[in-house]
């Protein structure tokens, strides 16, 4: 039986094989089909990236995903309107890190994966976001500039 946790800060947890849980059954469609009815995609790549529609996360999604895919760690930078919006600690730098790791991927079912990760609450100008593997450098990277949009 696959289950979902969902965490404060709206991040899917992977989910787990435990026939005594009581929580509803959860497959590919009822779950991933609501999800992206409510989002737009703004990257398609690697791994689609969807933005909810109250703005408030992202989706990453992948078909065809397998454990390997997802073991490099997730680089997520987020460019505000206003810099000012950034906390003190990231303005030197222009961008918020929002990095996150494997554990933030639910495998829904066989080869699809999705992670659901909250944005800050100021308006954002961009999104730059992709895999790297400390040492080797990066895998992907993607952007999408909603300022322009």
């Amino acid at each position: 039986m696959e289950t979902v946790a969902e965490l404060k800060d709206g991040v899917i947890l992977k989910s787990v094989s435990n026939p005594s849980d009581s929580a509803a059954t959860l497959d590919e469609e009822p779950l991933l089909q609501p999800v992206l009815k409510e989002a737009r995609l703004l990257i398609r790549g690697i791994f689609n990236v969807y933005l909810d529609k109250n703005g408030n996360r992202l989706i990453y999604a992948r078909d065809d995903c397998t454990p390997a895919d997802i073991i490099p760690k997730f680089f997520l930078h987020i460019i505000p309107v206003d810099p000012a919006d950034l906390p003190e600690q990231r303005q030197q730098y222009g961008y918020d890190n929002l990095d996150f790791s494997s554990d933030a991927y639910e495998f829904l079912s066989d080869g699809l994966c999705v992670a659901k990760v909250g944005l800050p609450g100021y308006p954002t100008a961009t999104i730059r976001t992709g895999q790297y593997i400390q040492g080797l450098g990066q895998l992907w990277r993607e952007g999408y500039d909603l300022a322009v949009r």
